[in-house]
């Protein structure tokens, strides 16, 4: 067993087996989480990685759970967009403005009351604006909100719901933190779990990054440079991007599970690998996309976890 597989095998041995609380808010009604069945149903958009989001804040989990009230668009092109509305508009507004509202929902995960009171706020800025903006920029975004105000859609019924859960403990090794630099015991855990991809998966991964190939991939396919790496990476100030390939991998856990997602081919399976190489998530700060509530934490995290047999639903609290 060498240094790399030794650290490996004492992080993974260290995972505490308790479980902490959590919550997560949804319009939807179920008993257990399914990824195959419910992944990104609800106003997430996996901005964050592949999984199942909760947080340790019960005010965070509630804001998500109103959210869901919303009426969402099943649209997945712009000219979709057409359907809902009124006979007289259809055909009457170009390819680009169409373009310009369909990523307006995108940006809210097809919400169309977030995205029209986005579109409101943005105008009444513009307004109120001093600086010296394009002239067609009040324009694009009036037209927009003609769009979106014309669209004519079914109200469904929902159930908000904050589902109070179970989830792995944080020991402090177990979840990777998205927007910080990932420390040395956790990145030997990713190389161990990429070494031990074997040859042929390293081989392809090389193939589609040439600085793997000649950087990384080389140390990780030859088992006596194992004592390299572990000398670089001892080294903080000489860390180099793990973008760039090299034997001494850097950079916060965002930049690294891209990169992973690229090698790996998907987000879902960026997940997976880091889930087998005992990484129970990712974490990242509450607030970090919208606004926080009112009562909510200073310090709270969110999380996202990789395997959804690992969330325990305790209590189902209806909004």
């Amino acid at each position: 067993m060498d240094y790399i597989e030794k650290i490996y095998v004492r992080t993974i041995l260290m995972e505490a087996f308790s479980e902490m609380y959590a919550y997560h808010g949804s319009s939807s009604d179920f008993d257990h989480f399914d990824h195959d069945t419910y992944l990104s149903t609800g106003c997430g958009s996996q901005v964050f990685g592949y999984g199942t989001y909760v947080t340790n804040d019960k005010s965070i989990g509630l804001s998500y759970a109103k959210v869901t009230q919303g009426v969402k668009l099943d649209v997945k092109s712009p000219k979709d967009l057409e359907k809902f509305m009124p006979q007289t508009l259809k055909g009457k507004f170009e390819d680009n403005e169409l373009k310009r509202a369909y990523n307006y929902l995108r940006a809210n995960d097809f919400y169309i009351d977030i995205a029209k009171k986005d579109v409101a706020d943005t105008l009444e800025k513009i307004k109120n604006d001093k600086r010296d903006l394009p002239s067609n920029y009040a324009e694009i975004y009036k037209t927009i909100s003609v769009i979106l105000n014309s669209l004519q859609y079914e109200e469904k019924p929902v159930n908000p719901t904050v589902y109070h859960v179970e989830i792995p403990d944080d020991n402090g090794e177990n979840y990777m933190p998205w927007y910080q630099m990932i420390p040395q015991s956790e990145m030997l855990k990713i190389l161990y779990g990429l070494r031990n991809l074997g040859p042929e998966k390293l081989a392809e991964i090389g193939r589609k990054d040439y600085r793997f190939r000649n950087g990384l991939g080389s140390y990780l396919s030859d088992i006596r440079n194992s004592d390299k790496i572990i000398s670089i990476l001892s080294k903080e100030k000489d860390y180099s991007s793990f973008l760039d390939g090299n034997p001494n991998p850097n950079g916060n856990g965002s930049e690294i599970y891209r990169k992973l997602s690229q090698w790996l081919g998907s987000d879902k399976e960026a997940s997976k690998f880091l889930n087998s190489c005992g990484f129970i998530g990712i974490k990242y700060p509450t607030g970090t996309i919208w606004k926080k509530p009112d009562g909510a934490k200073s310090d709270g995290e969110n999380y996202v976890i990789f395997d959804s047999s690992k969330i325990k639903i305790l209590n189902k609290e209806k909004v």
